[in-house]
């Protein structure tokens, strides 16, 4: 029999112990496992709690153990994580995105196209604002979500509340309920 020299930290080694010898692992199963894997992967995805039906799956869509392992804690299944994973999302960030503020991949894509983190994107959302391109035109005028808020509760788009604003409205509460009383700009004449 080859003799092999592996390299796993003490820590691997002494948690693929405790696994042995509480039985949650035969020294069959290992042997089965070294078959398509190195023993330095072995032990990184057992360590990782991972049986080898697992390893293989994730494995097979070339996650690392540490990295499928962190998907896994964050709640993803193997298709979600890739789905995320494919669309340069880190475990992190799509954890933010999907469980923390329940944003579809699609839309977390969408948002993130437009130069939103999922922080942002949840604050323009937060007061009714739910797309990226209407948020970037309410950016556009110098509307962060909280002076947007009022405006866009009572049905304004950026470019009127902007109008009204340079008309002097702090507010859309201080405009007069009747159209005809908002004062209109003169018109210019070609005199």
């Amino acid at each position: 029999m080859e003799m092999k020299i592996i390299k796993i930290s003490e820590y691997d080694l002494m948690r693929l112990l405790r696994y042995v010898e509480n039985g949650d692992i035969s020294v069959s199963e290992i042997e089965k496992w070294t078959k398509e894997f190195d023993i330095e992967e072995d032990v990184k995805w057992i360590v990782n709690d991972f049986n080898y039906k697992e390893a293989m799956r994730w494995r097979n869509e070339e996650f690392e153990p540490e990295e499928a392992y962190e998907w896994r804690e964050l709640g993803f299944d193997l298709m979600s994580a890739k789905k995320w994973r494919d669309n340069d999302f880190t475990a992190e960030d799509a954890y933010k995105w999907a469980k923390e503020f329940e944003f579809s991949l699609k839309e977390a894509i969408k948002w993130r196209e437009y130069n939103f983190d999922w922080e942002d994107a949840y604050e323009w959302i937060k007061i009714g604002v739910l797309s990226p391109k209407e948020a970037e035109k309410w950016l556009k005028y110098d509307f962060i979500p909280e002076k947007a808020k009022i405006w866009v509760r009572y049905g304004y788009s950026p470019e009127e509340a902007d109008d009204l604003i340079s008309r002097g409205y702090k507010s859309p509460e201080e405009i007069p309920e009747e159209p005809e009383e908002i004062p209109e700009e003169p018109e210019e004449t070609g005199d």
